[in-house]
């Protein structure tokens, strides 16, 4: 016989050409194969239905059979539909419809003064609102105020229905108290209605040194001002200058300061000045306040006279950002 059933026909099914089944005689039971497609598409809990409509005999030979029925009943009577014929299947939620909830990154750096922003992406699906707890955990930066203000304890961010994104934003205290770099983290701790936590749920946030750490690097104010020295005459008498170079404020951390001579034209410096003291570096160890150890020699040159007038060349010494100027008669 045939057995003729009707589905509910839905994109997500993919179901055999046939819309029938047969039982052969003295089977009992038989199979109606269904396919759920697996996609890629974030989808919420679906249902489909398949009812049982009707059934025929098929006319087939007896191949010598006996089919003699003793009672009332004739063999071209079909057997009835129960009444259990209407069956539901449901089909989960899937691919994350609810959303994976992590930070957008794993580094956050930020300066004083300033608010940090600490994303939070949902990918996958968006369906629901969900509650995002999270904390913050001090590390070498102190929170209550110090170096940042947070809510101690766990806190919750929510996400409606549809939203992609969110964020967390903590004040970064700006003070006038020198510091190197200093961090704090933010953890993800858990999601509700069915979200899940995703791959990165802790995000670092490092503070930059500010107030100048490691102190503040400068000439002398007799450097400052400018030192005119007379040219050699004699081998001899060439002049080994003694520059002094001050750290001031914090003295953090050992500091090296990179150094050059330059003329008043290109390639003028190399006529007047010895090659070995054209650069140089400077090393500041953690605690130390001041140096006496940028040296400049001076080399022999005959001066040049423009009437009563003696002719000089300007040089300077660069120390990062702090200029010296230097005369020779």
């Amino acid at each position: 016989m045939i057995v003729r059933y009707i589905p509910s026909v839905l994109p997500f099914l993919l179901l055999h050409p046939l819309t029938a089944i047969i039982f052969t005689p003295s089977a009992i039971s038989a199979v109606i194969p269904i396919t759920v497609i697996d996609d890629a598409i974030p989808e919420l809990a679906e249902a489909f239905q398949l009812r049982l409509e009707s059934i025929e005999l098929i006319n087939t030979p007896n191949f010598g059979r006996d089919f003699t029925y003793n009672g009332s009943a004739n063999l071209d009577i079909p057997p009835a539909l129960g009444g259990n014929r209407l069956i539901e299947f449901i089909i989960n939620e899937n691919d994350d419809a609810r959303g994976v909830i992590t930070f957008n990154m794993a580094v956050y750096r930020v300066v004083e003064g300033t608010v940090a922003t600490i994303g939070i992406t949902r990918s996958g699906g968006s369906f629901g609102a969900i509650s995002v707890d999270y904390r913050v955990i001090g590390g070498s930066a102190v929170g209550g105020g110090v170096d940042f203000e947070a809510v101690e304890g766990v806190s919750t961010l929510l996400l409606q229905s549809g939203q992609t994104a969110g964020s967390v934003d903590i004040t970064v205290v700006d003070d006038l108290v020198p510091e190197l770099q200093e961090q704090f983290s933010i953890e993800l701790l858990d999601v509700d209605n069915g979200a899940t936590l995703g791959e990165i749920t802790t995000a670092t946030v490092i503070i930059s040194s500010s107030d100048a750490p490691s102190g503040v690097i400068s000439f002398g104010e007799a450097e400052v001002a400018g030192i005119v020295v007379t040219n050699p005459s004699t081998l001899d008498g060439a002049q080994l200058l003694g520059l002094q170079v001050l750290r001031t404020g914090s003295l953090e951390g050992t500091v090296q300061i990179q150094w050059e001579v330059t003329g008043p034209e290109p390639g003028r410096e190399a006529l007047d000045i010895d090659q070995a003291t054209l650069q140089g570096i400077l090393t500041f160890t953690s605690g130390q306040r001041w140096v006496w150890c940028m040296y400049v020699r001076l080399i022999v040159r005959f001066t040049s006279h423009r009437g009563s007038a003696h002719m000089h060349w300007t040089f300077s010494i660069t120390c990062v950002q702090w200029n010296l100027s230097i005369w020779t008669l």
